[in-house]
């Protein structure tokens, strides 16, 4: 949901489950304390992107709602232009030059630490030349960088992408994928 508080555009998240969770409780998890709300660690990971000036959303707010043994939370970010990767490989054929510029992009964000944990195309997202990962929910940023870790993001993100040029009309190739490794390594 996109708010407008003081001339100020943001963006507004509530947690929902997915899966077979989703039929028992769609909005509701286990109390287990506020550091452990998906929230509140969602927050403080993107508070550590600002302060790394990593292109990723700026934490705005975060609310958890405790009932009992359960909470429910929203997290409030500032707004980000652009469009998904997803979207414009559906859209548009973009060049080789943005693959790169991806690739570059995640590896910043790997030489830090971060283990985004849903790496996908729908989580990244251009503005021109700019390249902005977004939805941290479960990522972890860790002191000892694993490449282990890593490379699965990048599997993921590889899955991703093939399963949209699978479905339908995507300007998406082998070629694409090499740029975006080789702006991922040569970072």
């Amino acid at each position: 949901m996109f708010l407008n508080i003081d001339n100020t555009e943001l963006v507004l998240r509530h947690y929902r489950r997915g899966g077979m969770v989703r039929s028992f409780s769609e909005k509701y998890y286990l109390w287990q304390g506020l550091q452990r709300t998906r929230a509140w660690r969602e927050f403080a990971v993107l508070v550590q992107l600002e302060s790394q000036n990593l292109p990723a959303p700026k934490p705005y707010a975060c609310q958890v709602e405790r009932r009992g043994m359960r909470y429910s939370a929203s997290l409030i970010t500032y707004y980000l232009p652009g469009m998904t990767l997803a979207e414009s490989m559906c859209t548009t054929t973009l060049g080789y030059s943005s693959w790169h510029a991806i690739g570059a992009s995640i590896r910043q964000f790997h030489a830090l630490g971060v283990d985004h944990a849903d790496l996908n195309a729908h989580n990244i997202l251009l503005d021109g030349d700019n390249v902005f990962l977004i939805d941290f929910d479960r990522a972890v940023i860790r002191s000892t960088s694993r490449q282990d870790r890593f490379d699965k993001n990048l599997s993921r993100l590889k899955r991703s992408l093939n399963k949209i040029d699978s479905s339908g009309p995507a300007f998406y190739n082998d070629d694409c994928w090499a740029s975006l490794y080789n702006g991922y390594m040569q970072t």
